[in-house]
């Protein structure tokens, strides 16, 4: 369950390739007689411990015949080379393309975050004939056992999100400006109001088992990164909910998001809320109002309470607001005709209990999603796994295994 797991290009992840493509050959027998194919895949600007001193890492295989070789490092004259940047050509090594309309909005999404630059350049040809059929299911294998480089703030740099967790930190919000593209957008913004539809009201909640586009949502590499900077790894998906907010007044009034917390609150962030701008958020679109910083507080806000500083969330379509779940907010009026479209994300602490129960998610669902989704699906951790046999003590050895490394981090940084 665990043991699969691996680093984009680490050792360990190099050994799942092997051990893949060398169960293909050995399945295809003779029929590889004459088979001939090399890859090889350079990644620049790689984590500590995955790539040489110079920052680069590298891993090729090449196929003749039945005789496979697959290992570290590059190789001369490969058929087929991919050369890119470490986090950038990660964003795509996650996407699955058993399916072809997600494999090609993963993949446009993946260049549309990258400044709309291809996240890798590849020169030459991929497998085809016996080697083809090898080849194959590599990618789709390896996407759904390749983790998150887990040096967060290395992530955090790397994705140019270094500025929105300092905002996070000091006046508890950050927008993610055109986190998706607007075609995205629209695809969601159709997926939602489908789901409201089907359930006759002006919201739908268990999104993450109604499309593969609400999958990625869950698991968008900007929004992830900062949820767990908030909420600590090892972090929940507390719910995915769509909204329709027809024009008038604001519905929702002054609140936190700590709906069963007790003041004053605890120091970490317990959870935290993103809202996704399916159209441009504007004050008389209907945008969300936040009173910044006052997440420092720590409870729950009063009648009596100054709001003079709250200001509207207002940023292009495609874009993100996130805020530390403890930040005062409401959502504000529409003045424009029509309705506003949300969707809300919320993490938590993975201590906490989430809104959406997906402890009997579809096992499809997590098979074809990087490991990231079955953490956030409340697979991977200590709670309402024992039986009448106990505990389940792979659970266990995996919270500690976590906290270990949370530890051991901590004590490099200081």
């Amino acid at each position: 369950m665990f043991e699969d797991r691996a680093e984009f290009v680490s050792e360990k992840w190099i050994g799942l390739a092997r051990d893949y493509l060398q169960r293909q050959v050995d399945a295809a027998g003779e029929g590889m007689d004459g088979a001939n194919f090399s890859l090889c895949e350079v990644m620049e600007d790689a984590p500590a411990g995955i790539g040489r001193p110079d920052g680069r890492a590298a891993w090729h295989a090449r196929l003749k015949g039945r005789q496979l070789t697959v290992g570290a490092g590059e190789i001369d004259g490969a058929d087929l080379v991919i050369r890119g940047d470490y986090h950038a050509v990660l964003q795509a090594a996650h996407v699955s393309y058993a399916d072809e309309a997600a494999r090609k909005r993963g993949l446009r999404e993946a260049q549309h975050r990258n400044g709309g630059r291809p996240v890798a350049t590849m020169t030459g040809a991929g497998a085809s004939g016996p080697a083809g059929r090898v080849f194959a299911g590599l990618h789709d294998h390896l996407a759904a056992r390749t983790i998150e480089n887990p040096d967060l703030d290395l992530r955090i740099a790397r994705l140019g999100l270094a500025d929105a967790a300092r905002q996070l930190d000091e006046i508890g919000y950050a927008i993610l400006e055109r986190a998706v593209s607007e075609r995205f957008a629209d695809e969601l913004r159709e997926a939602i109001v489908a789901s409201a539809a089907e359930v006759g009201q002006a919201q739908c909640g268990m999104l993450l088992e109604r499309g593969r586009i609400f999958e990625e949502t869950a698991l968008h590499p900007w929004l992830f990164a900062l949820g767990e900077k908030l909420c600590g790894r090892g972090f929940l998906l507390g719910q995915l909910l769509g909204l329709r907010k027809r024009q008038g007044p604001g519905e929702i009034g002054l609140h936190t998001d700590y709906v069963n917390v007790r003041e004053p609150f605890p120091a970490q962030a317990q959870m935290c809320t993103a809202i996704w701008a399916l159209e441009d958020f504007t004050a008389a679109a209907g945008s969300t109002w936040v009173v910044p910083a006052t997440h420092h507080l720590k409870r729950h806000p009063q009648p009596s309470d100054d709001l003079s500083s709250a200001i509207p969330l207002e940023m292009p379509k495609g874009s993100i607001a996130i805020w530390d779940g403890a930040l005062w907010h409401w959502q504000g009026g529409r003045e424009l005709p029509g309705e506003r479209v949300t969707l809300h994300t919320t993490y938590m602490q993975g201590t906490m209990r989430p809104y959406d129960d997906y402890l009997r998610i579809d096992p499809a669902i997590l098979a074809r999603n990087p490991p990231e989704l079955a953490t956030l699906a409340a697979q991977d951790d200590i709670f309402g796994k024992n039986t009448h046999a106990g505990q389940q003590r792979q659970y266990f050895a995996r919270s500690m295994t976590v906290r270990r490394e949370a530890a051991a981090r901590a004590t490099e940084v200081a």
